[in-house]
């Protein structure tokens, strides 16, 4: 039962200071901006142009 509380204890402090630091929120003309990039990116992809087909079973 010893070696029980010294563990209980240190998972405890643990979990107290585990996640205390938040990191900053990302303002909305970044994530905008990153959103507008990211469509233009899957626009001008080089995998559009190619047609894909099933080559498996089909289920009735």
């Amino acid at each position: 039962m010893k070696p029980l509380l010294p563990l209980a204890l240190l998972l405890f402090a643990v979990t107290l200071f585990a996640q205390t630091d938040h990191p900053p929120a990302t303002p909305a003309a970044e994530r905008i901006a990153s959103y507008q990039q990211r469509q233009a990116l899957a626009e001008r992809s080089i995998v559009n142009a190619i047609e894909f087909r099933n080559v498996g079973p089909t289920i009735m």
